[in-house]
């Protein structure tokens, strides 16, 4: 079976997948979430000449290449695991590649009817399992928005935390200059530190950024500590300027 005719009736079956799941290949790559769901994946398929073909490829262990009628095969089992893209990657036998560098090659076209009847009877064929796509699509995405909303939430207390109030503040307070990760803690409570000294080290943008007291005094309070993150403006440390005096 040649390559080039049936590969149109393929094209529409790729097509209706793509139109069918709507705007799921715009997502693959935008989830903030690590947990990963067939939604987010594209499934690779190598395609040869023939019918019934099953070609093993020598270089990537556990890998087909597929004849047009597999891989329509493979394109339904992508539909019932919610995968939502195919990548498609025809196989070239070498002296055609040859043949086409070289200027060597002989293009051959052929005129072919498409028939829109056919294809709607196609597309009605297929109907039952793309609206359980949809719905399988409908629902994953719910739950992919919900845990977004949650993990949004938790990065925002993480890093509004260290605002929670302190209350009335007796003392100088020391804020952080830069947004980052405490990396280390350079003082307690109850040290003595000079104006100039290096409180806090914060690693921001692979830098290293050093907080440091504006005054002399001993520390009366810590409000962060090494691993968690903190916020521009944040409280970071208190000192108590009188004891200084």
């Amino acid at each position: 079976m040649p390559l080039a005719f049936p590969l149109i009736w393929l094209g529409a079956l790729y097509s209706v997948m793509r139109k069918q799941m709507g705007g799921a290949t715009k997502s693959v790559g935008k989830r903030a979430s690590s947990r990963l769901d067939p939604s987010d994946l594209i499934w690779p398929l190598f395609v040869t000449d023939g019918e019934g073909v099953e070609e093993p490829i020598g270089t990537l262990p556990g890998v087909s290449r597929w004849s047009v009628d597999n891989i329509v095969v493979r394109a339904r089992e992508a539909i019932d695991l919610g995968i939502p893209c195919l990548a498609l990657f025809p196989n070239t036998p070498g002296d055609m590649r040859d043949a086409f560098r070289e200027g060597r090659l002989e293009v051959e076209i052929t005129e072919e009817t498409f028939s829109l009847a056919e294809h709607r009877r196609f597309l009605e064929s297929i109907e039952p399992e793309m609206e359980a796509f949809r719905a399988h699509q409908q629902a994953a995405y719910r739950e992919e928005v919900t845990r977004w909303q949650n993990e949004d939430e938790q990065i925002e207390s993480a890093l509004m935390g260290s605002k929670a109030d302190i209350g009335e503040v007796d003392g100088h307070l020391v804020s952080a200059e830069i947004s980052g990760n405490v990396w280390k803690l350079l003082v307690e409570e109850g040290a003595s530190v000079e104006a100039g000294q290096t409180l806090v080290i914060v690693e921001a943008m692979k830098m290293e950024f050093e907080i440091t007291a504006g005054v002399a005094g001993t520390v009366t309070g810590l409000h962060c500590k090494p691993g968690t993150v903190i916020n521009a403006g944040d409280p970071v440390v208190v000192i108590d300027t009188e004891s200084a005096a």
